[in-house]
């Protein structure tokens, strides 16, 4: 099938069980899995969740993190000049969306991907590509 791109909310909350989004992006990327697409972050996303890992707990937690992104096989997408394009482009024409988030919307843009999942409902809109994870409701 395609590639499903990961925003950093989600592929955070598919490792922490104490996250709101958890429920909600286990269930979006088994869906997608079952529809035989393949899962992958840009590696600014990787470098995100890696950052938020050497805060809390320093380089053997941050280690841990990027084993359990392994785990989940979850594909590492280098970022090149396209994507670096496609990026500034977004981001000129949409003043309120930061870099990183930019990024991971470009890169989705420059593979071809078939979506793109965050929890970050300030995306909504953005791009066709995005969709947004939110919580059950309990």
């Amino acid at each position: 099938m395609g590639r499903v791109i990961l925003d950093s909310s989600v592929l955070l909350a598919l490792l922490d069980p104490g996250d709101a989004l958890h429920a909600s992006a286990r269930q979006a990327v088994s869906s997608m899995r079952h529809d035989g697409h393949e899962l992958a972050v840009p590696a600014s996303v990787l470098s995100e969740c890696l950052v938020r890992a050497h805060r809390q707990g320093g380089s053997d937690t941050a280690a841990d993190v990027e084993k359990a992104i392994d785990r989940i096989a979850v594909d590492v997408l280098p970022l090149d000049r396209r994507i670096a394009r496609v990026a500034a482009a977004l981001r000129a024409q949409q003043k309120a969306l930061r870099l990183p988030d930019a990024l991971v919307i470009a890169t989705a843009t420059a593979t071809g991907a078939f979506a793109v999942l965050t929890g970050d409902k300030r995306w909504d809109g953005v791009d066709p590509l995005v969709e947004i994870v939110t919580p059950h409701e309990e």
